[in-house]
């Protein structure tokens, strides 16, 4: 529903500070609206920290390396990415966004070879109960978001107000295909109480059927990481170029370089990121 919505609103106001135009335009307060897209930039920018940590510790493991210094090249180094432009943005998002899915796709192709040998009612409650499906709700609900993203790019794409609401559905048509598949893998393969106790499920489902399957995973986690922070990126450097065009902060953050990038929301960006990996 919240997809959905947010595909509806895009048809209707196909610009940037997505958030901020939607509360605008429905409630027509400047002060809420303006709260509105900061709770969103903000939860953007710590989350593009957080899961630059998430690449880093990949990072080390791998390679070796500190984890703090790792995840501050990566903002720096996705950053000029962002600045050199859209395009080839959407290039590294669509080469890492298909690695990634590679990785879900053989957890589910692995699954097909397990499904139905073992006694498992895929339809049973958790011995957990409602509390377990409501818990198991709450996750779900995250590996859905993304929204956000897409409706704060509408300024650069082209016929934003068919193609965004499109894109929308058919991404969430897709994951929900693919989400539904990999659980029942998953659970087929190694058991619900195994990967409950898992603290890296999808790797425990391959490694239990391919061997070093760690290194495997740890290498699609880098591109999947990578991918989450820039798309983050992005989307709040976006948000800070949608509110300077609509003078809810000074008109000097939505400039917009010879790249035809904002790259000076893209800097602040960078810099909030990097000082809240200190914190």
């Amino acid at each position: 529903l919240t997809g959905l919505s947010y595909a509806e609103l895009s048809s209707m106001y196909s610009k940037n500070a997505a958030e901020y135009v939607y509360t605008q335009n429905a409630f027509g307060k400047r002060s809420f609206s303006f709260s509105i897209q900061w709770l969103m930039l903000f939860t953007i920018t710590v989350s593009a920290a957080v899961v630059a940590l998430g690449f880093a510790g990949y990072f080390s493991y791998l390679f070796g390396g500190s984890v703090p210094v790792i995840a501050a090249g990566l903002i720096v180094v996705l950053s000029l990415l962002n600045y050199v432009g859209k395009k080839e943005s959407s290039q590294f998002n669509v080469i890492s966004t298909l690695i990634e899915v590679s990785g879900l796709v053989i957890v589910a192709v692995i699954g097909v070879f397990f499904i139905g040998r073992s006694n498992i009612d895929y339809f049973a409650l958790p011995v957990t109960g409602i509390t377990g499906i409501i818990s198991g709700t709450a996750l779900i609900f995250f590996a859905y978001l993304g929204f956000e993203d897409m409706v704060n790019l509408s300024e650069e794409t082209k016929n934003a107000r068919k193609v965004v609401p499109k894109a929308l559905v058919v991404a969430l048509t897709i994951s929900t295909i693919l989400y539904i598949l990999v659980a029942l893998s998953a659970v087929s393969v190694v058991g619900a109480e195994r990967l409950a106790a898992s603290s890296a499920p999808l790797t425990e489902v391959v490694s239990s059927v391919i061997p070093n399957a760690s290194f495997i995973f740890s290498f699609i986690a880098l591109f999947a990481t990578a991918n989450t922070v820039l798309v983050f990126m992005i989307v709040a450097s976006r948000m800070i170029y949608g509110l300077a065009r609509s003078n809810a902060v000074p008109r000097f953050l939505g400039t917009v370089g010879k790249r035809g990038t904002p790259y000076i929301s893209i800097a602040v960006v960078m810099l909030l990121s990097i000082v809240i990996l200190s914190l």
